[in-house]
């Protein structure tokens, strides 16, 4: 599976990488909404997963990952948030560096909800976080 067999929509997606689009009364992410319109609602408890995001280990993931945007329902399934989060899991720990080049076998950690990032780029953000706050006094 490759980015060529994701369909994309030709739509900007909202600040968290997601395709928004008005459905039942309210806004959804658009790739909820190609599920729901070949699956029916998303059973209470589950999340959708993108298979797609989980097989590219090229992928930078977070915000700027393109795999959130696709809609293509082959790309899809529901499982449940410790599910989706594990399978992202797999994806970081299967690189050789973070997307800002640090090596994951050296950096990577997990926060308590068993979510990866990155210690070298979280030392960097904390330091310029104290940076900017020093530069407000």
């Amino acid at each position: 599976m490759t980015m060529t067999d994701c369909i994309i929509p030709n739509r900007k997606a909202d600040q968290n990488g997601y395709v928004p689009m008005p459905f039942q009364g309210g806004y959804q992410g658009m790739h909820r909404v190609a599920w729901q319109i070949l699956n029916g609602p998303v059973p209470k408890g589950l999340v959708i997963d993108h298979t797609c995001h989980n097989e590219d280990t090229t992928c930078s993931g977070g915000t700027d990952c393109q795999h959130r945007a696709c809609v293509n329902p082959a790309h899809l399934r529901a499982v449940s948030h410790l599910e989706n989060v594990q399978a992202g899991q797999r994806v970081m720990a299967n690189r050789e560096s973070c997307v800002n080049g640090h090596a994951v076998s050296e950096n990577l950690a997990h926060r308590p909800n068993g979510r990866a990032y990155c210690l070298s780029c979280r030392k960097e953000s904390n330091k310029a976080l104290m940076i900017r706050l020093k530069e407000r006094a």
